[in-house]
């Protein structure tokens, strides 16, 4: 029993053996089959289309071959693929006859244009083989259109089949325009102008394009056939009438059946004439198939284009490679994963460049004869061919293959793509497979360009000249102060503190300069500073004065608690202190820095630098903004408390009490600026509160002096009472005597106080008080009191 064991697992091991080297042997092909290709090489052909043509034919062959071939029945078939160039219709049918009568392969494919197209496909259909045209998209092609020429010699009669061995891999023409039109739709397309080349190709394009736009809706205000790149001149002329039309109507879309030529054209002179409309819809070659042409470079950016077929980037269901085959093109095993990136990762891995729309085009040529030959067990039977090829529906990496009664791709699985900047696209259609949204409106030309610079806008001008006529309001004020500066009513308002008062305004009104739509690192750091130090000179100058004026009219009349001028400006000096000290460690921990803010990737022109605000620099904000606000409560309790004091020389209760009032509320308005999305409205709307918040203040001080200063200082007495008769300050409500008794206490305290003061300095102060007047003399070594 043990040896019987021992043989039945020594022949397990083997057997298993067995099975692993049948699995790594691949199958291997007993005879060839061979496919003919005419690649173009006609002028203005774009140089890459050949090129890439051949790739994809060779790349496909060989994919093919390294596993085990193409197996009709139980005959593995090696692929060879042999290729003739042609420039123009006669070296297509020349070079097709030779692949077919000396090379003699069995199925050929056709070059790239609808021009060139037709002569391959008819030499095929006359030599009674199977034939393929991988980009060929005019509905001529493949229907029997009569012509000045009469009908083609494939035909028997209009609008049957042309060609009833071929098919064709791209969508039809007809189809190109309208995935495009569909987004348009979605973002409210109401209008549209539609021009298209008079060749079968563009025509096309263009004639899908309007019957779709009109079956949706859409107006078509304007539609133009222009001419061909034959004749550049005239082609050019067309496209420049068409622009005339078309900006006085201002359609929302440009729909364009365009070759490369005219595209490049119309662009251009859209350009030279500033006129941007909603959006481009042109059809593929217009920028050289999904690459950015280098004839119009970045001008490219935004078109939407159709007549794509193929994406590295498609997903969905239609881009599943099928189980068509016993082997996978572009993965190992069965994946739920889309082979589009898996063939853009093979054809750049094979040859180093990235593949276009183009050469997936062609490479699904050879994967539809492929499933043609394989699925119809037979490589000469044509007509069964035929049949198996027109029966077809299946998904692909290059989408879902399927045929009308034509031979034209009816599968609807074509693309919208907008190219964008740097020469990437974005998928828009199908909805199912797009990558991103629209843009729409696509950036004017103007919007491309990016500005930052000082003034580069209409708002910081706004600012600027705003600014620039508060601060000289400021500086007129200033100058009158010293020009009437030893004016009695001036010196009594104490005009150091008014020429700090004035010059933080102005000051405060200069940190609009610093806060304009463009900012940078300076100005993100000066910002601080003339906003705090501003500020502080002047409502710093006002709180001081309010405290000075509030210890003078205390209740405790006798006691020594008034303050002088020098006692008024350390107040002023210790609340800058502190506000400097906060500033200055505010700027050694987080110095102000600018950063770029793009609120639109696409127009550049938005971009502007603005300050960084990081949770440290909020922190310091916070506090400074409390800082401040405390000194305005209390400059309002202060005020409130003095409000009812008559004399002139204090008789500012008023008068600070509305630059405090003023100044708490435009703070309060600033809030404003919380809830405007606008940031050029936010930076006019925040200028104006700066420098209205200012100048009010500032002049809510000194017109009511400035008014004083034109009567004769001999008017005012030296606590800047009008002298008057004494009558006019009693109250009609109380007793006359003790009204009077009132006011000669409260003068007899503040005389008092002021000889005490005046003692500690080496003056001497005399008085003189009656029932009629008050008057007050200083003499000593200073005049002023």
């Amino acid at each position: 029993v043990e040896v019987h064991t021992r043989k039945m697992k020594i022949f397990a091991t083997h057997l298993t053996l067995c099975f692993l080297v049948l699995a790594l042997i691949k199958p291997t092909c007993s005879q060839t089959f061979k496919i003919g290709a005419i690649l173009p090489s006609e002028e203005g052909t774009p140089a890459f289309i050949g090129s890439e043509a051949g790739k994809s034919y060779q790349l496909w062959a060989k994919t093919v071959n390294e596993n085990g071939g193409i197996l009709v029945g139980s005959t593995s078939y090696a692929v060879e693929v042999h290729t003739r160039d042609a420039a123009n219709v006669d070296e297509v049918t020349s070079g097709s006859i030779e692949l077919i009568e000396e090379v003699g392969v069995g199925y050929l494919i056709a070059p790239w244009s609808s021009n060139l197209a037709p002569s391959a496909l008819t030499v095929a259909e006359e030599h009674g083989i199977n034939s393929i045209a991988p980009a060929s998209s005019s509905p001529s092609v493949y229907i029997c259109t009569n012509t000045s020429e009469g009908l083609p010699s494939t035909c028997e009669s209009e609008g049957a089949r042309r060609f009833s061995l071929a098919v064709g891999v791209n969508l039809p023409a007809t189809s190109f325009i309208p995935p495009s039109l569909n987004v348009m739709k979605v973002k409210g397309v109401q209008t549209a102008a539609i021009f298209w080349e008079n060749n079968p190709y563009t025509i096309g394009v263009g004639e899908g394009g309007k019957s779709f736009a009109l079956k949706l809706g859409i107006e078509i205000v304007h539609e133009q056939v222009v001419g061909t790149e034959s004749d550049i001149d005239q082609l050019e002329e067309d496209l420049s009438n068409f622009l005339d039309v078309i900006i006085e109507q201002e359609p929302d879309v440009i729909i364009g059946g365009t070759f490369v030529a005219s595209c490049h054209i119309i662009v251009s002179l859209a350009k030279e004439r500033g006129y941007t409309p909603k959006a481009w819809i042109f059809s593929d070659p217009c920028v050289s198939y999904d690459r950015v042409d280098p004839n119009l470079g970045e001008d490219a950016s935004f078109i939407l284009l159709g007549g794509v077929n193929w994406s590295r980037r498609a997903n969905g269901i239609d881009f599943l490679e099928e189980e068509y085959y016993r082997f996978h093109h572009f993965t190992e095993e069965k994946s739920d994963t889309p082979s589009p990136l898996q063939f853009y990762n093979k054809f750049k891995g094979e040859y180093g460049v990235e593949p276009s729309n183009l050469a997936a085009s062609h490479y699904c040529a050879g994967y539809i004869i492929q499933a043609a030959l394989e699925t119809s067990g037979t490589i000469n039977d044509t007509i069964k061919i035929s049949e198996t090829i027109n029966s077809l529906s299946m998904s692909s990496f290059c989408g879902r293959i399927a045929f009308d009664v034509f031979g034209r791709n009816r599968a609807d699985s074509g693309f919208s793509i907008q190219v964008m900047p740097n020469g990437t696209y974005d998928i828009l259609a199908p909805f199912d497979t797009a990558t991103n949204d629209v843009v729409f409106p696509i950036p004017t030309w103007e919007e491309r360009i990016e500005s930052i610079e000082w003034f580069g806008n209409t708002y910081d001008l706004a600012v600027f000249a705003l600014s620039v006529i508060f601060v000289c309001v400021l500086v007129v004020l200033l100058g009158l102060l010293v020009v009437f500066q030893n004016r009695k009513i001036m010196v009594l308002s104490q005009r150091e503190f008014l020429f700090l008062f004035i010059v933080g305004g102005i000051v405060f009104v200069c940190s609009n300069f610093t806060l304009m739509a463009y900012q940078n690192d300076i100005s993100c750091n000066l910002s601080r500073w003339f906003l705090g130090i501003g500020f502080i000179l002047m409502y710093g100058s006002l709180f001081a004065r309010i405290l000075r004026i509030t210890l003078i009219f205390s209740k405790n009349l006798h006691s020594d608690n008034t303050i002088d001028r020098s006692g008024m400006l350390k107040i002023i000096t210790a609340l800058l202190a502190v506000e400097i000290i906060v500033l200055f460690i505010w700027v050694m921990v987080s110095p102000g820095e600018s950063y770029k803010m793009v609120p639109d990737i696409y127009r550049p022109i938005l971009n502007y630098y603005t300050c960084t605000y990081t949770d440290t620099d909020k922190i310091f904000l916070y506090i400074l903004i409390a800082y401040k606000i405390l000194l305005i409560v209390v400059g309002i309790f202060l005020t409130f408390s003095i409000r009812k004091l008559k004399y002139h020389l204090f008789n500012e209760g008023k008068q600070i009490g509305f630059a405090v009032y003023n100044i708490f509320f435009f703070m309060l308005l600033s809030i404003i600026l919380l809830f405007i999305e606008d940031r050029y409205i936010t930076v006019l709307v925040r200028s104006l509160l700066v420098s209205l918040a200012s100048v009010i203040t500032v002049i809510s001080i000194m017109l009511p002096k400035l008014l004083l200063v034109r009567k004769s200082d001999s008017e005012f007495d030296n606590f800047g009472n009008k002298k008057t008769s004494h009558h006019s300050n009693i109250s009609s409500v109380e007793d006359p005597n003790q009204s009077l008794l009132k006011e000669v206490e409260a003068l007899t305290a503040v005389v008092e106080r002021w000889e005490r003061h005046a003692a500690k300095h080496g003056y001497k102060l005399s008085e003189s008080i009656s029932t009629n007047s008050s008057s007050v003399s200083v003499s000593g070594s200073s005049s002023s009191s």
